[in-house]
């Protein structure tokens, strides 16, 4: 199958619960990616889209989670990046259900987005209070 993102090892930052998600997020992203370039149905891409929310909702909610039990210095900010990204989720989904089918390039685009920019130098921002607390 053809990858929209290839992971990689530089990914990983060390903690391996937020590890594993990180990774199961970019199999989600490359799940929708080879789905939507086979040009399957609305229904396919709308079990993608529900997956795929689900998942961002755990996973966020994680993070903010052990942002409340650490007291993570920087957990305002983080909140309010979790919160941008996902109100514009929520816009694609509705541009999505109202019919808009071209919106799942934009929704595939997001996340790859989100995973190179924000995971990659925003979550960095928590590792080291994180294994502080014992979290590896």
């Amino acid at each position: 199958m053809e990858k929209f993102i290839v992971w990689e090892k530089k990914y990983l930052i060390g903690i391996n619960e937020i590890d594993e998600q990180h990774e199961k997020l970019i199999d989600l992203i490359n799940e929708f990616y080879w789905t939507f370039k086979q040009g399957r149905s609305r229904e396919d891409i709308n079990i993608f889209f529900k997956k795929t929310k689900d998942f961002i909702k755990i996973h966020l909610e994680l993070e903010e989670y052990y942002f409340e039990k650490f007291n993570f210095e920087f957990k305002d900010e983080h909140k309010i990046q979790h919160d941008f990204f996902r109100n514009e989720t929520k816009k694609l989904e509705e541009k999505f259900y109202s019919g808009e089918y071209t919106v799942s390039y934009e929704f595939m685009s997001l996340l790859r987005k989100w995973f190179l920019d924000h995971i990659q130098t925003s979550d960095r921002k928590y590792i080291e209070c994180f294994k502080a607390n014992g979290l590896m």
